[in-house]
């Protein structure tokens, strides 16, 4: 698959925790402008905006993301669900700063190709 095919927005559910709801999130995924192989973009949260760097390779989806634009702050590695035609990848989260891994959701948004 092509990193083209996930660019636009994406919905990410993050699990928090055993009693906790996830935590929500929307990514604004585009072709890299350093890297034209590679994703970059953007993740909004309540929290605040960051920014995240990443791509597809042989399925696997990686991707890092920085609060600061400049230190990596968490990662995120997963699949392209099967039979999804690219509009969901599940995989696990993981902030650099807590060990703890968290299994997250990435749904492509409706109206995106």
């Amino acid at each position: 698959m092509s990193n083209a095919r996930l660019f636009g927005p994406w919905q990410a559910q993050v699990d928090a925790g055993p009693d906790i709801p996830p935590r929500q999130a929307t990514l604004n995924l585009q072709r890299n402008p350093e890297f034209s192989e590679s994703l970059s973009g953007t993740i909004t949260r309540d929290t605040g905006t960051g920014q995240v760097a990443g791509d597809v390779d042989n399925g696997v989806f990686t991707l890092e993301e920085s609060s600061d634009g400049k230190t990596i702050t968490a990662t995120w590695t997963g699949q392209i669900v099967e039979g999804s035609c690219g509009r969901e990848i599940r995989g696990v989260w993981k902030n650099i700063s807590d060990p703890t891994e968290h299994d997250f959701i990435l749904r492509k948004q409706a109206g995106w190709q």
